[in-house]
């Protein structure tokens, strides 16, 4: 028989989440690469679904027509009908069916090798792993490990996918883990959650001791059931307008109040967890203080809740088909203007206030999902759109006759450079008194002068007696020269 390159590699216990990364990352389904064997030549030392052509069924327990063929495709899935199941590599998952994992082990060691204890596969455990979450975008797997002590490989691996057209979860339904086998003694035994770890369950068959012989007769399978259900929050934001029918969408005017109301409903299969409610008003609109309420789906007692801030609102838990119903008062922020002018002077304009609720929710096994939702308000008002008018400029008057204005009388006040207006120095009592002297004196001079020149005259007039002509006008130029 032509063997095929066998990688000696040694895996050990390979965990399932580190199986589901190999699985990903290998460009085959199944791993390791390893020497492969056919019913008629079977291997000569101990190696887990290494055959290529087991056409040997497992017989009862609804698996009497099914034959793995090659061993390497060992896991595989399908949905639980009325009328059977189908396994494949892969299924689409739908909300609400129920999924079949089937995972085969098989000792490929001859069974010559059993008495010598040589072909047997000692420590032998089994672990799974399954995606949780299944979306359009990307698709689930399911894998498992077969690991032993003696075998080589020391573990082997394959995986099956899921396929959705919606988001769909995915749960491990309890108890439904079992291993059957050709009715050894631990055939329909239900296995423990040991299964679902990295280091996974044990195996055997006479008993819990991890020893599988080679050959046929000792081959078995472990299957468990999967519950694919949704985790489905929804959030819906209607609004109202004085009492009436609530809507998506209503036309106010300014200084009106408008109601609203938000709804979350768990129309899921999981309860909805982590719960967060944010609702933020627009500008054009602003909250009623103290009108916010909330209640359970179907109740009519209300209760008070704090005014809303950016956190929003936390809710803990809401069971499967529950809901909370949240109402609360907006007024419009848009004011008509006082005094408003005449028709022809008004204008209409129109305000869209959007108000949106985001809802955020998870669970204990999956993350969640965000969801939104809005109502419109539309805000009708008046504006005035006229300037006011400006006032006009006054027409000139015609221009009127006038008089000249009589002209100031000059003085000396207004007209300081006329003729005697000029101010004499300013003088004291000592200055006067020492004018006065000097005037005084020239006076007295004078008359001194005067008076001792008449004297002298007269005296000369004495003396000389009469004279003749000439002699006078001689005498008088002499007087003359005299002076």
């Amino acid at each position: 028989m032509k063997k095929l390159t066998n990688i000696n590699k040694t895996f050990g216990l390979v965990g399932a989440a580190v199986a589901a990364t190999l699985f990903s990352s290998s460009a085959l389904a199944w791993g390791p690469e390893r020497d492969l064997y056919t019913m008629d030549n079977p291997a000569d030392h101990p190696t887990f679904n290494s055959i290529t052509n087991n056409q040997k069924n497992m017989g009862g327990e609804g698996f009497d027509d099914f034959a793995i063929v090659d061993e390497r495709d060992f896991v595989r899935i399908g949905e639980i009908t009325s009328n059977g199941t189908v396994l494949k590599n892969t299924v689409q998952v739908k909300p609400g069916g129920q999924y079949l994992v089937l995972t085969y082990f098989h000792n490929d060691a001859s069974s010559t090798l059993n008495k010598s204890k040589v072909g047997l596969a000692l420590n032998t455990k089994m672990s799974s792993a399954f995606s949780k979450v299944v979306t359009p975008e990307k698709k689930g797997e399911v894998s498992a490990t077969i690991t032993s002590t003696t075998t080589t490989p020391a573990a082997v691996w394959d995986e099956a996918y899921m396929t959705s057209t919606e988001r769909v979860m995915l749960r491990y339904v309890e108890g439904s883990a079992k291993i059957f086998n050709n009715n050894y003694a631990t055939n329909k035994s239900t296995l423990s959650t040991d299964l679902f770890t990295e280091e996974g369950t044990i195996l055997g068959l006479t008993g819990w001791n991890g020893i599988i012989p080679g050959c046929e007769e000792y081959h078995g399978v472990v299957t468990y059931v999967l519950q694919a259900e949704t985790l489905n929050g929804t959030v819906s934001k209607e609004v109202a307008v004085n009492g009436g029918e609530f809507g998506e969408s209503v036309t106010i005017s300014p200084n009106d109040t408008v109601d609203f109301r938000v709804t979350i409903k768990n129309e899921g299969d999981l309860p909805l967890q982590y719960v967060n409610l944010k609702d933020s008003l627009p500008d054009d609109l602003t909250l009623v203080p103290g009108s916010v309420t909330f209640s359970s789906l179907n109740s009519d007692s209300p209760e008070s809740l704090p005014d809303w801030n950016a956190a929003g609102y936390n809710f803990e838990k809401i069971g499967v088909g529950n809901g909370v119903v949240i109402r609360y008062q907006a007024k419009s922020a848009v004011e008509y203007p006082e005094g408003l002018p005449a028709d022809d002077c008004r204008k209409e304009f129109v305000n869209d206030a959007v108000n949106t609720a985001t809802l955020t929710y998870g669970s204990d096994t999956a993350e969640g999902d965000l969801r939104t939702d809005d109502a419109k308000v539309t805000i009708k008002y008046l504006m005035d759109v006229c300037e006011d008018p400006k006032p006009e400029d006054p027409k000139p008057e015609d221009p009127k006759p006038t008089t000249p204005e009589p002209k100031p009388e000059k003085t000396c006040k207004t007209n300081p450079e006329m003729a005697g207006c000029q101010k004499l120095p300013n003088t004291g009592p000592v200055e006067i008194t020492v004018a006065i002297v000097i005037v005084l004196g020239i006076i007295g001079a004078f008359f001194y002068f005067y008076r001792t020149r008449k004297m002298l005259k007269n005296i000369n007039g004495s003396v000389a007696g009469p004279m003749n002509n000439s002699d006078n006008n001689t005498n008088t130029e002499q007087d003359k020269d005299k002076k």
